[in-house]
């Protein structure tokens, strides 16, 4: 009787266990942590998923823009002067009608023309609509970024 109630204890433990997690890692697995990175500065990268909440863009502009997995206040050599993609290798084209891969954080888009760009976050009054022009754009870890085809 003893080790039928240890048994049913570490069964009804590990469910637990499992849907406090939500499907998701255990509170003692290491997640992925800005706090454990290096003291940021504006030239660092920083970031990445946030509890399992990436930057995300869908692309529903008619055209390929590109999106970038780094941002930088002052990126490396060989980039343009000013906020943007910390170097070459983090940047990716985005095909219409795609969307990022999950499970990777994107942190801005790049728009050649002036087009209307919806941001969706994790609450419901987070939901705004803007006119982006051409250039770098960047957004939020906690935002889906859908890209139109409607220009403003």
């Amino acid at each position: 009787m003893l080790i039928l109630g240890a048994l049913t204890l570490a069964v009804i433990g590990s469910g637990q266990a499992q849907a406090a997690g939500g499907g998701r890692q255990a509170a003692d697995q290491p997640v992925e942590s800005v706090a454990a990175q290096p003291t940021w500065d504006s030239s660092q990268p920083r970031g990445g998923c946030v509890l399992n909440v990436c930057g995300t863009v869908k692309n529903q502009s008619g055209s390929t823009i590109l999106v970038t997995t780094n941002w930088c206040q002052e990126p490396g050599p060989g980039m343009p002067p000013g906020p943007g993609p910390c170097s070459n290798n983090d940047i990716q084209e985005l095909k219409s009608g795609h969307t990022t891969p999950q499970k990777t954080d994107f942190d801005g888009y790049k728009l050649s023309k002036r087009l209307k760009v919806t941001y969706d976050g994790a609450r419901p009054w987070d939901v705004h609509e803007h006119c982006k022009g051409p250039g770098w754009h960047k957004f939020e870890t906690s935002f889906v970024v859908t890209v139109s085809n409607r220009s403003c």
